[in-house]
């Protein structure tokens, strides 16, 4: 019996091929062959490349501000105007939280001026921090500096500047602020005091303040209202400088680099003193002016005012050779 592969090789035994077809076989079988096409290896970078920074972009898109809806009920208009607004600090009352809202501002570094049993003058010169003047009680300053005298526990003298007055608490029954004579009672809330050359005046934000003033009845002071209180100018209602005392608030000024702000306090303080130390104040300002604001003209001046006050005081030495050093005419 014969097997399909012998059946198959009988069948085809007399097969024969045209020639041309035997010649394109054997060319094909003897052409060289040639690889398959590859790509050009600098297309991968060229492709993906835009593609990882369009992803990057659209990863890093901030998206839209989201704010979450509480539940809140609303008043209707007809028991809204019924119902009472509540007087309180509005930092105290409840906001509405949202990711838009700004963080808020860090809080000042606070500044302790008296410890429990100490009294005395301290000059207050950096507006970026809060002092506290009392237990409950913090001054921040709106000047180029101040001055507060603590008398007592209860009793503070703000000699010169501008204060803005935050009263939290009062942990004595009584606190009083003085200024040319005028006396403030201080209760919770929050105020401002500016001593001028004559005049005192309060601005109450929150709360109210108790003025006494002399040879007039006391008046209360209520929030959203201003009392400018003038004083005549009288040699009691002014501070009693001390040559120790100026030299220990212009040392102050010159470490915190303050050259502008000394020179107003040195004017200041001019007007209030007289003899010896009154001279050594003007050379004082001149040379503030002359060698720390390079103001030759300012300095010139002083230096002239000096020469012509005290012709021969003790610092006429000092004062011809500045005016030789600035080149004074």
């Amino acid at each position: 019996m014969t097997t399909p592969l012998q059946r198959a090789r009988d069948a085809h035994r007399l097969t024969r091929t045209p020639a041309a077809l035997d010649q394109r076989i054997l060319a094909a079988v003897r052409a060289p062959s040639r690889p398959a096409p590859r790509f050009p290896a600098w297309w991968v970078p060229a492709f993906t490349t835009p593609v990882v920074l369009l992803l990057w972009f659209w990863l890093h898109q901030p998206a839209a501000p989201v704010a979450p809806v509480l539940e809140t009920p609303f008043p209707s208009p007809a028991t809204a105007s019924a119902q009472p607004v509540p007087a309180g600090d509005p930092l105290d009352a409840p906001q509405r939280w949202s990711v838009t809202r700004e963080l808020p501002e860090p809080l000042a570094s606070l500044v302790t001026l008296w410890w429990p049993g100490e009294t005395g003058v301290q000059s207050l010169l950096d507006e970026t921090v809060a002092y506290c003047v009392a237990s409950g009680v913090q001054v921040s300053l709106r000047s180029d500096f101040a001055t507060l005298d603590r008398r007592s526990e209860m009793h503070l003298v703000m000699l010169a500047g501008r204060l803005d007055w935050n009263v939290r608490y009062l942990e004595t029954s009584e606190l009083t602020v003085e200024a040319l004579g005028v006396v403030y009672e201080l209760s919770p809330g929050r105020f401002s005091l500016e001593v001028g050359r004559n005049q005192v005046t309060l601005e109450v934000e929150a709360g109210q303040v108790v003025v006494r003033a002399p040879r007039e009845p006391a008046r209360t002071v209520v929030a959203g209202s201003r009392y400018a209180a003038r004083v005549a100018a009288s040699p009691a209602s002014r501070p009693a400088w001390t040559s120790e005392e100026l030299e220990r608030r212009l040392e102050a000024f010159a470490k915190a680099g303050r050259h502008e702000q000394a020179a107003a306090f040195i004017r200041a303080a001019i007007p209030q003193v007289s003899g010896a130390l009154r001279e050594s104040l003007l050379v004082d300002l001149a040379a503030i002016y002359g060698q720390h604001l390079h103001d030759w003209d300012r300095a010139c001046e002083t230096l002239s005012w000096a020469a012509r006050e005290f012709p021969g005081g003790a610092l006429a030495e000092g004062v011809s050779h500045l005016r030789d050093r600035y080149r004074c005419n």
